[in-house]
């Protein structure tokens, strides 16, 4: 068998921080009073040290000179002294050049030393940079804090970045291969993003294009009451229930709307890049009522003191008491206007308006067919507006008030452009696949009585029968794809935090079972709950809710993150997830807060999507990939149409090992050098091409810890 090996670090590095002075640039922001850099009592290395009063909040931060690259380093050596004492307990910690504030992620120093602090006991601190989360970014400091424990002095001293070369590799799952067998078709639509352009997003047009990303959606909680001919939404709870302009890179003419808006901007740059489009359509009928400020709880005429104010606009409060006690009543109109009818219920409904905004899209770009565009989703989350929007819908929605808008909008939408297709419910998390808003009352969905009213059937089983029963009564499909939102529910960091220790970054690799496994036990509440199934097994769970349903109808998920998009291990979870989109047959995705151009999960997509920087791809027709344990080695293959190529993407989920694996390849001949790129901590910039393989179907291949392995054979 042949062997390939590339070790992933290369060559020894080491950066020193601290001996007897600081060197190499870094600098001190350590607490004032509390600390010193010239301490004679102990001394490792030399004559001095840096000694820290290990009691109250006090700390050493140290900092490069800029923005430190840790990719050539593995571990941050400290040594430490307890000095008259011993005893004391200290946290350490980094902090991330992409995020403003204090530490990123904390750890226990002794996690790190051969036991506790001694007194007048110099020990090793060998801290793995992987530990911290810290490997592969562009850190601002490291931070050492008192952690509780004895006070006294403690003793730091030859502190340095230091690479160490690993453990040589072991022996790792197999994998195979099966090119003739398990064939479908990948969806293209799999690979989405949610980027409004504009609107405090990382990616622009050009970020777009250089991911692979081939669908955009216009949406979240502010898009639920965007008013196309404006171009102005309100923030709702996401802030202070505010109005604002929600207008694209350039600024709109507000002498041309509707024409040259937020979303008409949006749509005509998806349009040039070859990204298809996708529309939220808001259906809770009121809508902001112009684009000028407006607030929805006015801490002045409600009367109240609130627990957050707008700190640019202190008269705009959160609509919360600093008692915890919401403010109700208040008047829609603040912010508002109602566009339709309000019914009897006291319900805004208003599906003539967001018809004539469909038409207006059609006229500007052309329908669905004709590269307009493609698809329209029924609102965002809309099971939650009594919290998100409380300010113009405070009351819970329910089975019926679901059903009834989901006709009279998707009815709309589908006169003014029927080649275009409509996507629903759009549910907000896993608890509401299966009860109401109305069901949550104040026992926590124990009662769920709308759900008993209906049926007891679980809530999106009972929306996929009305959608039918609409179809089989006027011969007309309203809805062409389940779509749901979903996020993990275990304790992983989501997007615009921290990647967190080892721990968390094990728990954020193995959630993503929840995805596929009807094995695995969610790892949080679900797992926990009587009111749901606790496997969750979303990808089967939805296209078996389709079949036993509504057959026919297409599966979405149009929000996820599993979060560290900055970390190596947010790469791998993304990658992960992107090969089971393809793997279990899912129509359409759309990442949330998608990662910027240069951070790890970036990466991911272009191993799918634009791995050579010429925009090579994934194959787009899968085949049978298989592990022998999908826990440390994931594995996915798909078959490239355009040149018949066959693509295989190998994803190494270990902290530590570096896996020799065998790999067999059956139904494929390859006829030509095999080609090899590779993604990991060591190069976290880039993804790089490795020597190819010989043209064989039997190989041995080495696959560093903590990476994405992209092989092309042709």
């Amino acid at each position: 068998m042949l062997s390939l090996f590339v070790q992933s670090t290369a060559g020894a590095a080491t950066l020193r921080i601290y001996r007897e002075t600081l060197e190499n640039g870094w600098q001190d922001y350590s607490s004032e009073g509390a600390h010193s850099l010239d301490s004679t009592d102990f001394a490792h290395g030399g004559s001095r040290s840096i000694s820290l009063d290990a009691s109250d909040d006090h700390f050493v931060f140290l900092a490069p000179p800029e923005a430190l690259q840790t990719a050539p380093y593995t571990h941050l050596d400290v040594w430490v002294n307890g000095g008259a004492t011993g005893g004391q307990k200290l946290a350490i910690g980094f902090q991330r050049s992409d995020r403003d504030g204090g530490l990123c992620e904390t750890v226990p120093l002794e996690d790190f030393l051969d036991g506790p602090i001694e007194a007048g006991a110099w020990k090793l601190a060998h801290v793995r940079l992987q530990d911290l989360g810290a490997d592969g970014l562009p850190i601002t400091g490291f931070g050492i804090a008192n952690a509780g424990g004895a006070n006294g002095t403690v003793y730091l001293d030859d502190v340095a970045l230091v690479t160490d070369a690993g453990p040589s590799p072991v022996a790792g799952p197999s994998l195979s291969i099966d090119a003739a067998h398990g064939r479908a078709r990948v969806s293209p639509d799999i690979y989405g993003v949610n980027v409004i352009y504009g609107d405090f997003n990382p990616l622009s047009k050009r970020g777009i294009r250089d991911l692979g990303a081939t669908l955009n959606r216009w949406g979240g909680n502010a898009i639920t009451r965007y008013d196309w001919t404006l171009s102005a939404s309100n923030r709702a709870s996401d802030y202070f229930f505010e109005n604002l302009p929600e207008d694209g890179p350039h600024a709109v003419d507000e002498s041309g709307l509707p024409n040259g808006s937020g979303s008409d901007q949006f749509v005509a740059r998806n349009r040039s890049i070859g990204v298809r489009s996708l529309i939220t359509i808001p259906t809770i009928g009121w809508l902001a009522k112009s684009r000028d400020f407006a607030c929805g709880f006015s801490v002045e005429k409600y009367g109240y003191a609130p627990q957050s104010v707008d700190p640019y606009r202190t008269d705009c409060g959160n609509g919360v008491r600093q008692d915890g006690s919401l403010v109700t009543g208040n008047d829609p109109e603040d912010t508002s206007r109602c566009m339709g009818t309000i019914g009897g219920d006291g319900h805004c409904v208003a599906p003539a308006h967001q018809r004539r905004w469909v038409d207006h899209l059609v006229a500007r770009f052309g329908d669905a067919a004709s590269r307009g565009v493609s698809f329209y989703e029924l609102d965002n989350e809309p099971q939650i507006w009594s919290e998100t929007h409380r300010d113009i819908h405070p009351d819970p929605v329910g089975y019926d008030e679901m059903r009834d808008r989901a006709y009279a909008y998707a009815a709309a939408i589908k006169r003014a452009d029927p080649t275009a297709k409509v996507l629903g419910p759009s549910d907000d998390s896993w608890t509401r696949y299966f009860y109401s808003g109305r069901d949550a009352g104040s026992d926590v969905y124990a009662t769920h009585a709308d759900r008993r009213a209906h049926g007891d059937v679980p809530f999106v089983e009972w929306y996929l029968q009305q959608m039918k029963a609409y179809e089989d009564r006027t011969g007309r499909r309203i809805l062409d794809y389940l779509d749901e939102h979903f996020y993990p529910q275990t304790d992983v960091p989501l997007p615009f935090r921290c990647a967190g220790g080892r721990e968390t970054q094990a728990l954020r690799l193995r959630s993503t079972r929840a995805l596929w496994d009807p094995s695995y036990t969610d790892e949080s509440y679900i797992g926990r709950t009587d009111l749901t199934p606790n496997q969750v097994k979303l990808l089967p769970r939805l296209r078996t809710w389709v079949r036993r349903n509504y057959p026919g109808t297409r599966t979405a998920v149009t929000e996820y993150n599993w979060g560290a998009l900055e970390h190596v291990t947010g790469a791998l979870a993304q990658a992960d997830i992107l090969g089971l989109f393809g793997r279990y047959g899912l129509n359409l995705a759309a990442m949330w807060g998608p990662p910027r151009a240069n951070q790890p999960a970036a990466f991911a997509f272009r191993v799918y999507r634009n791995y050579d920087g010429r925009h090579s791809t994934f194959g787009d027709v899968r085949v049978r990939a298989q592990s022998s344990d999908v826990g440390r080695l994931a594995v996915y293959a798909a078959e490239r149409s355009s040149d018949r190529a066959l693509t295989i993407v190998v994803l190494n989920k270990d902290p530590d090992r570096d896996f020799r694996s065998a790999l067999a390849i059956a139904g494929f001949s390859p006829h030509g050098a095999i080609e090899v790129w590779r993604y990991d901590a060591s190069a976290p910039t880039s993804i790089v091409r490795q020597p190819d393989l010989p043209a064989r179907a039997n190989l041995d291949v080495v696959f560093p810890h903590y990476s994405m392995t992209l092989l092309v054979a042709r």
